[in-house]
């Protein structure tokens, strides 16, 4: 609603510079929150959230894991991927539905704040480099990895 108050300030602040042709807005707009859908989305979040800590608490130093990235598939200029990582949210759950899968073992954890430092075991970048918050990701690179926000690809047995 807070977000909602600002769009005529918002639509005048774009008149005075010309986005727009009529000062006054040519709709009508009412706010209708959607409590039943927050709620839903709310207890999809808690219940991601309860999976992957109690997949954080089964995980053991050594184990395999498979991390999914997103990233610009063709190589810049530069010969490289800016690689980008999905959310812990996110709908997709198989390899196929991310641009890349790297396989890493856990080197430590970090209980209190759920993050993850992993060795990369194996990755295919098709011969480019690949960056991720600039650091490059290849074999035997360890990177951290915060499993309260971001994906990880795993079965529990």
């Amino acid at each position: 609603m807070k977000q909602f108050k600002t769009l005529p300030g918002l639509y005048l602040e774009a008149f005075n510079k010309g986005v727009f042709t009529n000062k006054s807005v040519c709709y009508s707009s009412e706010f209708k929150p959607h409590y039943l859908r927050l709620d839903s989305i709310r207890k999809e979040k808690k219940r991601i959230s309860k999976l992957n800590k109690l997949v954080f608490e089964k995980l053991k130093i050594g184990d395999t894991v498979t991390v999914p990235f997103g990233g610009n598939n063709k190589a810049d200029k530069a010969d490289k991927i800016n690689l980008w990582v999905y959310s812990a949210f996110s709908d997709s759950h198989s390899k196929t539905d991310f641009d890349f899968i790297i396989e890493c073992v856990v080197v430590s954890k970090k209980t209190k704040d759920s993050n993850l430092t992993l060795k990369v075991i194996h990755c295919d970048f098709d011969g480019h480099r690949a960056l991720l918050r600039n650091k490059e990701i290849k074999n035997n690179e360890v990177f951290d990895y915060n499993m309260s926000y971001h994906k990880l690809l795993y079965s529990i047995k």
